[in-house]
């Protein structure tokens, strides 16, 4: 009996001795989840950093293409406004029968004090035809176009009026 505390001392000691060497295995166990898991994290936070890198840089061009997209649409509209804002081309435009050819014949008076230069553009849906004509109107002078000058209208031909910085003027026969 004298040994029983020798024994029980021996018998605590290994126990502490087993239990001392199982939590540094924990421990260790422990410490590599953690290294993992910092492992992972650092992964996870490049990973966001390059999508919001990328979704930023997408940001950019879409903010960039809606940019430019706003500003063709301003030049449009400043163009529009532009020209709606200038005066129409001083022409009117009547048509009759020709007498001795075959369609109509458009005739233009120019309605300002002074001659004009215009450009007459002719064109035919039905058949896709197209044709200009330059003209000098005198002021208050009458001038005609048929089918002498290479062109007979007939109905769903449109001409166009242009002169520089005014209005074009668009007739539907």
């Amino acid at each position: 009996m004298k040994f029983v505390p020798w024994v029980v001392s021996v018998v605590c000691l290994a126990l502490l001795g087993w239990v001392w060497q199982d939590s540094q295995a924990k421990l260790a166990q422990k410490d590599a989840e953690l290294v993992n898991m910092k492992q992972q994290y650092s992964e996870l936070v490049a990973d966001a950093n390059v999508k919001i890198a990328a979704a930023s840089s997408k940001a950019k061009q879409i903010a960039e293409e809606a940019n430019n997209q706003i500003k063709q649409l301003a030049d449009e509209a400043n163009d529009k406004l532009q020209q709606a804002n200038q005066r129409e081309v001083p022409v009117s435009v009547g048509f009759r029968k020709a007498l001795m050819s075959n369609g109509h014949v458009a005739m233009f008076t120019n309605t300002s004090a002074q001659s004009i230069a215009v450009v007459v553009e002719v064109s035919r849906a039905s058949s896709g035809q197209t044709r200009s004509f330059d003209m000098t109107l005198d002021s208050g002078r009458k001038r005609e176009l048929g089918e002498r000058e290479g062109w007979a209208f007939v109905t769903g031909d449109t001409l166009t009026l242009s002169q520089p910085e005014h209005k074009s003027l668009i007739v539907k026969f």
